[in-house]
């Protein structure tokens, strides 16, 4: 993953950890269901950047964005959208200046998500991920708790593998 700055980028390995639920899609008749967010958590160490975590809390309320789509029966094809409405970025280090702000700097910053973070795969053959490709196809702003408006960093797009374990 990139996280890229108003003075400069830093690259960072990522692990990820997401737990859902699949639920039935009240919009489609039987082709498509919901997949809800229990738990997401990714981490990495940037050289940059130092530790790098991000988190996105399960909304239990809504319905969820994310879905995963039966496209063709005959091949079969899948079509997987995971979309990641609010995510929070705890970045170790940030270096003063780093972000463009002269008053930030040497210790810890907690960004939120400007955009939503869409993962997604459309040439899936089965519904059970075995290192399959996901993708992001634009970066995502990234503002400070105070300023929700204004982006001072960016993840740029990224692919990620992805594999389907089973958890009771």
């Amino acid at each position: 993953m990139v996280l890229r700055t108003l003075a400069g980028s830093g690259t960072a390995d990522i692990d990820c950890t997401m737990r859902l639920r699949v639920e039935a899609d009240p919009a489609d008749s039987g082709r498509s269901c919901r997949l809800r967010v229990l738990e997401h958590r990714m981490q990495g160490e940037s050289a940059r950047f130092g530790r790098i975590t991000i988190t996105e809390e399960a909304d239990p309320r809504s319905l969820p964005a994310s879905t995963l789509r039966l496209a063709d029966t005959k091949a079969p094809r899948y079509e997987l959208r995971l979309v990641c409405p609010r995510l929070t970025v705890e970045v170790e280090h940030v270096l003063p200046g780093l972000l463009g702000l002269g008053a930030l700097g040497g210790g810890p910053v907690t960004l939120t998500t400007t955009e939503p973070l869409v993962l997604e795969n459309d040439r899936l053959t089965s519904w059970e991920l075995h290192r399959q490709a996901l993708a992001s196809k634009n970066p995502v702003g990234l503002a400070l708790a105070g300023l929700p408006r204004t982006a001072v960093a960016t993840i740029e797009p990224f692919t990620v593998l992805a594999e389907h374990t089973e958890h009771s």
